[in-house]
């Protein structure tokens, strides 16, 4: 069983969500997270966010680093390169309905960055 004080799932294989990203594409995260992800989402019925970016690769967050952009993990300590991360949508139906995404995830293990109001991930920081 996975528990949040997990950090990273290391030998579980990712999945496709029936939740669509903004590309509407299958949001991807660790096989034991995608049930909880979506039981989070219909629970926020309207309120739902929009998923803007989910799973990266380790290029693409290498890349992000090397910019030197403030905040951006390394590829190897990235919950988004473990498949244990979505950020949603900086939209102001989001922003103004944040607590209670944030409640919600929060019941199903989903912590939100606490430097990155839009930024989920399943682990400890």
């Amino acid at each position: 069983m996975v528990t949040p004080g997990q950090i990273f799932l290391e030998d579980e294989e990712i999945k496709e969500s029936s939740i669509k990203n903004h590309f509407n594409r299958p949001v991807k995260l660790r096989a034991s997270l995608i049930p909880k992800f979506e039981a989070a989402m219909k629970e926020l019925g309207d309120k739902a966010p929009l998923i803007l970016e989910d799973i990266r690769t380790f290029g693409t967050q290498k890349m992000a680093y090397d910019s030197g952009k403030k905040g951006v993990a390394p590829p190897e300590r990235s919950f988004h390169v473990k498949g244990q991360a979505f950020d949603i949508s900086q939209n102001s139906q989001n922003k103004s309905n944040i607590d209670l995404i944030k409640q919600v995830f929060s019941k199903y293990g989903f912590k939100q960055h606490p430097n990155e109001w839009w930024h989920f991930s399943f682990g400890e920081f």
